[in-house]
């Protein structure tokens, strides 16, 4: 499992967020230069957020991605998933110095 149950009740449903100017991202999630900054989960694993592949900002979007699709890559990879309660405009600064 990607994430504890614990983390997983502390994320807000899908759609709670969205009339947000800057959501809150609950989760970091990073594999290499990757990384995913969830702001919304269901309870299925379905999650919303920012995600870049590059890490560079070249390719970043909101958009949503299942976090099965993310726990695969630990076959082969690193994964980190790191908890927080920041702006999303705040981690974006971070990412991108």
């Amino acid at each position: 499992m990607l994430i504890t149950l614990e983390q997983a009740a502390k994320i807000p449903n899908l759609y709670t967020q969205e009339e947000e100017k800057d959501p809150t991202v609950y989760l970091i999630i990073k594999c290499g230069n990757s990384f995913w900054l969830i702001t919304e989960c269901d309870s299925e694993g379905l999650a919303f957020g920012w995600a870049d592949m590059f890490g560079d900002g070249s390719c970043g979007e909101l958009g949503y991605i299942h976090l099965n699709e993310i726990e695969g890559l630990k076959d082969n990879y690193f994964v980190s998933v790191e908890e927080t309660k920041k702006p999303l405009s705040a981690l974006k600064k971070e990412f991108y110095k």
